[in-house]
């Protein structure tokens, strides 16, 4: 079905959006011979690039964040269990969304009706428009690689008392 397909969508999506912004990005930093090992691991286990190349030991973590948030213009996050705004996220989103989507928020303003959502896919537009049209906030991306997320969604709603 359509929402069965959407996270291999968006880990099909979001690994193009890896490769381009590598290849294209002026110093190259990774080699057709590191592509191709990126290539096999991928098609063995599945997975993002964004997990793959760190765990590879092709670039940092770090180096990686990097590149992606200065071509695509967003501020990077170094999540934390204190860092989640769990309220919004259980209140707007669920579990499976956030998980689903790679987006969990990390702080939301009633004023400006903004919320900072981490996404592993900043620019995704269906991601933002479903925030949207389920809370009424506009989405403010921030940056962190996709295991990172997973992993925080995960422990977010798993300790999380019930709204």
């Amino acid at each position: 079905t359509k929402r069965e397909e959407e996270p291999r969508n968006i880990r099909t999506s979001l690994n193009l959006l890896v490769l381009q912004t590598l290849r294209d990005a002026p110093s190259r930093p990774l080699s057709e011979k590191h592509w191709e090992k990126v290539w096999r691991t991928e098609f063995r286990d599945g997975g993002f690039y964004g997990d793959i190349i760190p765990e590879l030991g092709f670039l940092s973590r770090k180096a990686l964040l990097s590149h992606l948030a200065q071509a695509w213009e967003v501020p990077i996050v170094e999540l934390s269990k204190d860092s989640i705004d769990i309220a919004f996220a259980r209140r707007y989103l669920g579990e499976k969304f956030c998980k689903d989507s790679l987006a969990i928020p990390i702080a939301h303003d009633d004023t400006t009706k903004t919320v900072k959502l981490v996404m592993a896919y900043p620019h995704n537009p269906h991601i933002r428009e479903k925030v949207y049209l389920r809370s009424g906030y506009v989405v403010k991306p921030y940056l962190a690689l996709p295991a990172e997320i997973a992993f925080w969604v995960q422990e977010a709603f798993s300790s999380a008392q019930p709204a």
